[in-house]
């Protein structure tokens, strides 16, 4: 689950959601991630384009290594990554590395949003 916040959602999101909307974001297509996200509060505009864009309140689990096969084949990534006897425990080590699966970052969501963001914008201006 993810809960966000959002000082000016996009015009198009802005009709859909209201306080206390869920809805489904589905990422990457090929593997098949779905995220439930509430929509806990939206504020008014700042007038800050680096303040004005959802923003991560609270969230649980770290966001899953690209590549690790989607949804159905986590269980089978987590095993390799924990278990010092899984034949693929070291290669997994050797590719997330510092992966801790339980530990999720409200500042690194909202860093990795905002960067997004900031792409998007940067990316629609050039247009």
């Amino acid at each position: 689950m993810v809960a966000i916040s959002a000082n000016q959602p996009d015009k198009a999101l802005g009709k859909l959601v209201k306080k206390g909307s869920q809805f489904i974001y589905t990422y990457d297509f090929g593997d098949g991630w779905r995220h439930l996200v509430t929509v806990e509060k939206i504020s008014k505009p700042t007038g800050r384009p680096d303040l004005d864009f959802p923003a991560c309140v609270a969230g649980e689990r770290a966001c899953p290594p690209e590549d690790c096969r989607g949804p159905y084949s986590y269980g089978e990534f987590l095993d390799a990554l924990t278990d010092k006897h899984h034949p693929e425990h070291r290669e997994t080590m050797q590719w997330v590395g510092a992966f801790e699966p339980e530990v999720f970052s409200v500042q690194q969501a909202n860093a990795a949003v905002g960067a997004m963001f900031v792409w998007a914008k940067e990316r629609h201006n050039r247009k």
